[in-house]
């Protein structure tokens, strides 16, 4: 007869073990945790033998994950992540702010953020190393130009600027860029032994008002998304999307939608 014991001791009776059996019924379940990577648990044992794996699955193939959201500021003026973007506006422009994070390679392995610049997708020549992402800008049109041209940037220095305006960019070091309509950014991350696998940046845009005016403090001014390519399944990998887009609204105090307002 076979007892199971926990921490050495027998759960109901005692029942004294049959050697052989034990030890045959032992030596396969140690030959199936080889096989299967499992490990012993020292918990739970056949008699007094302890014997039985903790067959864990795990995934072998890389992760791809991608998450934006908006950016504030704690009780202690340090960065964390909010349901909005942080914007501003002037008498000619309206800015917004937001955080990207991207990681890509095994599931195992859990790399912190890393705030670094991502390589430029045409850079990256379609490597099966790499996961590929896209960021899209949306915006309300009637009130901010659909025809003059923004400007962005990208930044890798964890900490916020120290003002969000049109001279945000440039005050912080980074390339300036324009760009025409909505905003499409095609990206590239790593997965080691090539690089971390991880970047987190932010991405500030800086757009010319309009003839118009925007509805209300609860409407979106602007919206942004990641978007993980699906050329990273057909290489094997599965995607994952976390907060996939995160919107801008009227700079003040109760702005948002009515929820985040407890409305």
């Amino acid at each position: 007869d076979v007892a199971v014991v926990e921490h050495g001791e027998p759960l109901g009776h005692e029942v004294e073990a049959d050697e052989p059996r034990a030890a045959g019924f032992r030596q396969d379940l140690v030959q199936e945790a080889e096989q299967t990577g499992a490990q012993e648990r020292p918990d739970v044992g056949i008699g007094r033998v302890r014997t039985a794996p903790a067959l864990v699955p795990q995934v072998a193939e890389d992760v791809g994950c991608a998450s934006i959201h908006g950016v504030g500021t704690d009780s202690k003026s340090l960065p964390v992540r909010t349901g909005t973007m942080l914007t501003a506006a002037d008498a000619t422009s309206f800015t917004y702010l937001f955080r990207v994070d991207a990681r890509f390679g095994a599931q195992s392995v859990r790399s912190p953020s890393q705030f670094q610049l991502p390589m430029e997708a045409d850079e990256a020549a379609d490597s099966p190393l790499a996961m590929y992402f896209t960021v899209r800008d949306a915006f309300d049109s009637s009130y901010l130009s659909p025809t003059a041209s923004a400007s962005y940037c990208l930044i890798a220095d964890p900490a916020l600027p120290a003002a969000l305006g049109s001279g945000t960019c440039a005050s912080a070091g980074a390339v300036v860029r324009s760009t025409s309509g909505p905003l499409e950014l095609r990206l590239a991350v790593f997965a080691p032994p090539v690089s971390s696998g991880v970047t987190s940046f932010y991405v500030v845009v800086n757009r010319p008002i309009g003839q118009g005016s925007h509805p209300s403090e609860s409407t979106p001014v602007v919206a942004a998304a990641v978007l993980v390519d699906p050329v990273v399944v057909a290489e094997g990998a599965d995607r994952f999307s976390g907060d996939d887009i995160a919107f801008g609204f009227m700079p003040g105090a109760t702005s948002g939608f009515p929820w985040m307002n407890g409305q």
